[in-house]
């Protein structure tokens, strides 16, 4: 467990950003053996045999993969915090590849708990070849989905805002489901992460979403600090969601009841659209069914229109659920 002791400044500076690299690790971790959520067991299916093959072109990569899926500290260099919700690839590799080579090493060696890394990380421009093995994983695992775990991760980010919204940083930090519980007026406490306390002192928190299931502090002190954490709605890459083949697909269409499925929160026309790999046309013909059935209601917030399910939409794909909410 980590506590950060956490300042009203540092409070005011949480922010959320995204990170692609972010999920290439994650990916590298799913492949590596890490465990993780049932419903993200077809996306390592989905990666072995692309992942064999890069593993054999590439040793770092499986060197990597190893490392991450082992180790309680992801080394510092190569999830360093995003900046903004705009961070792109390209940028994160350039910051990796042009680490100095001492300090890529010494991270290396605090995350395999201070012995020798893997030969294939080590030596002479070690930062460069994580960069490159980096982005071979990128393009060939992650950056096919990316529109997808892109959308499910703003919509997570929307859902977690509304939290926010309501209830303030620091009871929506402890209500968010992330394994943080604050203690007393400055302490924050991440459980599952290892290493020592540490003071922001001002650098403010990034919150991460990750829809491959990541979860890990990314610190690059003095100036951020960011927790990389599993967003909502993972599931939906396969149009999972808990459902019996035979319940809502059958009832009211596969399609729409992976629409209804996909509001477990809030989200809009656009985000439901690409997070399900769907035209924005046919998702909203299937809202406005949806609507009109009762399964779903709508708000305006600012320029956008958010759809929620209702105790009727729950119901429908919940088995056993009924309107009031008892099973």
């Amino acid at each position: 467990m980590v506590v950060l002791r956490v300042s009203a400044d540092d409070l005011v500076g949480i922010r959320f950003a995204m990170s692609p690299i972010g999920e290439t690790v994650a990916a590298l971790q799913i492949l590596g053996g890490r465990s993780r959520p049932v419903e993200l067991r077809p996306w390592r299916e989905y990666g072995r045999a692309v992942f064999a093959g890069l593993c054999r072109r590439d040793p770092t990569v499986a060197a990597l993969a190893e490392l991450v899926a082992t180790t309680s500290w992801v080394p510092d260099f190569v999830c360093a915090p995003p900046p903004d919700l705009r961070t792109t690839v390209t940028r994160e590799l350039t910051r990796i590849g042009e680490t100095p080579d001492e300090r890529a090493r010494h991270d290396l060696e605090v995350s395999s708990g201070g012995r020798p890394p893997a030969e294939s990380l080590s030596g002479r421009g070690v930062a460069r070849r994580v960069a490159d093995s980096l982005f071979s994983v990128w393009s060939e695992l992650v950056e096919p989905m990316w529109p997808r775990l892109q959308a499910i991760a703003e919509q997570d980010m929307l859902y977690r805002t509304g939290l926010l919204t309501t209830h303030g940083w620091s009871r929506a930090l402890s209500g968010m489901n992330l394994g943080v519980r604050w203690r007393g007026s400055d302490r924050l406490e991440i459980a599952g992460i290892g290493g020592p306390d540490r003071a922001l002192d001002g650098a403010g928190l990034t919150l991460v979403p990750c829809t491959l299931g990541g979860r890990w502090l990314a610190l690059d002190p003095p100036e951020s600090c960011a927790l990389i954490y599993p967003a909502r709605g993972a599931g939906r890459l396969w149009g999972g969601g808990g459902v019996a083949p035979d319940g809502a697909g059958r009832l009211i269409g596969e399609t729409r009841a992976a629409v209804l499925r996909a509001l477990d929160q809030p989200s809009t026309t656009t985000l439901l659209a690409r997070g399900l790999g769907l035209s924005t046309g046919g998702v909203g013909d299937h809202l406005a069914v949806l609507y009109d059935a009762g399964a779903v209601t709508k708000i305006r917030d600012g320029r956008s229109v958010l759809y929620r399910r209702t105790p009727l939409g729950d119901a429908l794909v919940e088995p056993g659920r009924g309107p009031g909410g008892r099973v």
